[in-house]
């Protein structure tokens, strides 16, 4: 995957890494259109994991420089709604394929 360092996973290939140790629920999601009882609420991101937010960040913008779903994924919303939230949204993206690679053992 795009992004991925060993400084990011934290060092060696016998460390297990930030994003291995923690559930799915520490980390912050995308952006969502929230509606109930015909409010609008908030479509802030919830606070989160912040090592494990920068680490997303990292590899989505590093994602958006190559020629792959992420690539399109991040110029589609970069274009339209700027490169921050792009970059949450891929970074959002990424967590969902880690973890579902996660459960899939």
């Amino acid at each position: 995957m795009p992004g991925n360092s060993h400084a990011a996973f934290g060092g060696g290939p016998g460390e297990k890494g930030c994003l291995c140790s923690t559930s799915p629920a520490a980390y912050p999601t995308a952006q969502a259109n929230m509606r109930t009882g015909g409010k609008q609420q908030s479509g802030r991101t919830r606070q989160g994991n912040r090592w494990a937010k920068t680490v997303l960040i990292q590899a989505a913008h590093a994602a958006g420089h190559t020629r792959t779903y992420l690539g399109e994924q991040y110029r589609r919303i970069s274009a339209r709604r700027g490169s921050k939230k792009a970059a949450m949204a891929v970074g959002h993206s990424i967590l969902v394929i880690f973890v579902s690679l996660g459960q899939n053992r």
